[in-house]
């Protein structure tokens, strides 16, 4: 439903707690600079490296009904989804 999204992507760095900072960074001062409401941007962290089960824990994500696809019950990383690309159905447009 958002009209801007944002995407952080990991190819070689594993998920942490600088890449969380560097999302949340992203998506505040972009909304700021470019006069937005919060449903109008969405971001997500993408990482290609499957992330650990300790960090899923220690930010609050957990599995979403799609495979691969990680929400955050934390509540300022609740609107940052992660997506771990190894996870992801191999089914054409992964539905």
């Amino acid at each position: 439903m958002a009209t801007h999204i944002l995407l952080e992507f990991k190819y070689t760095e594993s998920v942490n707690e600088n890449v969380f900072r560097q999302a949340l960074g992203y998506d505040t001062f972009y909304k700021r600079a470019q006069n937005l409401t919060h449903g109008q941007v969405q971001t997500f962290v993408i990482s290609s490296k499957k992330t650990q089960a300790r960090t899923l824990a220690e930010f609050g994500y957990q599995a979403t009904e799609k495979c691969g696809v990680y929400k955050s019950t934390h509540s300022l990383l609740n609107s940052i989804i992660l997506i771990s690309l190894n996870e992801l159905s191999s089914e054409v447009h992964n539905s």
